[in-house]
């Protein structure tokens, strides 16, 4: 459930009369200073000043909170987001925006769903930290090629990254699969034992998954009878293995994908969550 909140300023009443918005069917007590649109805890976001994010309604906040004073929160609910984002980008435009000159709101955006029309300051602000970041990457990337080229003139690492791209065959590949399940080797260790890269053992384990799991089986093989999806569901329980790894060790035996021994277990886990709550 989607709701619009605005912020006041309690020290601003306009005489006690309020201010009028939205052609006269909006009257707060007193001045807003921010409007937004969310859900959940949304609205208390201003409130956290500890946050590292920089916001101007937080530095109100802050400024009220100095001299004794809470701002003053307004909500109204929706059941569509539709109808809140609507709200919310009209009370921007009825009330004015400060850094475009047009009213009280700290708002940097006209709100929405485009969320669009920047004021002339924040458009400097995004256009200088667009810069940096740029200026940031280009540096990354000259240090990166300089570090590299340095590194590649030495004999040995040279030799080591070579060896580590290193392709297996179809059998060692499948060994390899069978070293990760069975005997719970870690890929770390893979890559140390083969003296290869962990992206080479990755790229390999994939690809032995992918012959064994993906292999053209007809659609009746892909389905389990009840009976089947239990027991494996029994086997999944007893065995001390990840759902991830028994999916593929019993994917290679069955000859079906890793995700049909997933869905099995899923299935009939259902079917004994169901057998209790009737029983019950």
């Amino acid at each position: 459930m989607k709701y619009v909140y605005v912020y006041c300023d309690p020290r601003f009443t306009n005489k006690g009369r309020g201010y009028v918005y939205l052609e006269g069917k909006l009257k707060l007590p007193y001045l807003p200073f921010y409007v937004g649109c969310g859900s959940r805890e949304r609205v208390a976001i201003h409130l956290k000043l500890r946050a590292k994010v920089f916001s101007y309604a937080k530095e109100r906040v802050r400024l009220l909170r100095d001299k004794g004073l809470e701002p003053k929160i307004f909500k109204k609910k929706f059941k569509k987001a539709e109808e809140a984002l609507r709200l919310e980008e009209n009370l921007i435009l009825s009330i004015g925006r400060k850094d475009l000159k047009t009213g009280p709101l700290l708002n940097r955006t006209d709100g929405g769903k485009a969320n669009r029309n920047y004021g002339p300051q924040t458009k400097k602000l995004r256009r200088k930290s667009i810069l940096k970041s740029w200026e940031n990457a280009l540096k990354r990337r000259e240090n990166t090629s300089k570090w590299a080229k340095q590194k590649w003139k030495e004999q040995e690492y040279r030799d080591r990254i070579i060896n580590s791209r290193k392709n297996f065959t179809n059998e060692q590949e499948d060994f390899l699969l069978k070293e990760y399940i069975k005997e719970g080797i870690s890929q770390q260790k893979l890559a140390a034992k083969y003296d290869v890269s962990i992206t080479t053992i990755r790229r390999s384990l994939f690809k032995a998954r992918r012959r064994k799991g993906t292999k053209h089986i007809s659609p009746k093989q892909r389905k389990f009878t009840n009976k089947q999806q239990d027991q494996i569901l029994k086997e999944y329980e007893k065995e001390k293995l990840t759902q991830y790894k028994f999916a593929i060790k019993y994917a290679i035996r069955y000859n079906v994908s890793a995700a049909t021994i997933c869905r099995a277990i899923y299935k009939a886990r259902k079917r004994k969550i169901n057998a209790h709550s009737i029983t019950n």
